[in-house]
């Protein structure tokens, strides 16, 4: 492994646990719809970064910086979806 992907597992690793966080919270609040918001963010994520990995490795079309950079814009927008659900959730009224 070079440390280009030492980056991006260190990344995908610690988005994984917090998606995986966030969905249960969310079902364990009464809140389905958003743990599942949780969940397609997390696949997306893990969907751009085979993008990024069949664009390095097999076609050629991309260099290891750039595939840095597609994988930190990646995370970056994953982020800011989980932070908007845990926003929801954090002002959301505790369902009976």
């Amino acid at each position: 492994m070079n440390a280009t992907d030492i980056l991006i597992a260190i990344g995908t690793g610690s988005l994984t646990i917090l998606s995986f966080l966030i969905f249960a919270i969310a079902n364990s609040n009464g809140y389905r719809r958003y743990g599942r918001e949780a969940l397609f963010a997390w696949v997306f994520m893990c969907l751009m970064l085979v993008a990024v990995r069949v664009g390095r490795d097999y076609l050629g079309l991309l260099s290891p910086g750039d595939a840095v950079s597609l994988a930190s814009v990646g995370y970056a927008s994953t982020v800011l979806i989980l932070a908007q659900i845990v926003f929801i959730l954090r002002h959301a009224e505790v369902k009976q």
